[in-house]
């Protein structure tokens, strides 16, 4: 039998598992989290590791970038192996033609997470911005 502190570990690790998988099936590096977060690297690997959890506008903030539904970071569900994921993959070149976030630059990564944690407000103002400095640039 678990106890508090045992079974709290145990869901920290399960959430760790959950972010891991959804940030390399997307093609994110931590860093490209972490910047998008506004949090440090070491924080946000704190996060897959299970040795801290985020709040929950951090968990909403990941629901965004990831495009799940905030449940999938509370609900239980049995662990998979991550072996094919374990160790270090080789660097993307960034693609002319991208398919994926995977295929994108870094800059084009951090862009995009952060777009997907803007609010309605701010989301405006950027696609203002980029608007104004497109027109510019013609």
């Amino acid at each position: 039998m678990y106890n508090k502190r045992e079974r709290r570990k145990e869901e920290n690790k399960s959430l760790g598992v959950k972010l891991r998988q959804l940030r390399v099936n997307s093609g994110y590096t931590q860093q490209n989290i972490a910047d998008a977060l506004n949090i440090n690297r070491s924080t946000y690997t704190y996060y897959e590791t299970g040795k801290t959890t985020p709040d929950i506008s951090t968990l909403q903030a990941l629901s965004k970038i990831f495009k799940v539904h905030i449940d999938a970071f509370l609900e239980e569900e049995p662990t998979r192996s991550l072996a094919s994921t374990e160790g270090r993959r080789p660097k993307k070149i960034p693609s002319d033609d991208p398919k994926k976030i995977g295929d994108l630059s870094n800059d084009e990564k951090l862009l995009i997470a952060m777009l997907r944690t803007a609010g309605d407000q701010d989301l405006e103002e950027m696609i203002r911005m980029v608007g104004e400095k497109n027109k510019n640039n013609h």
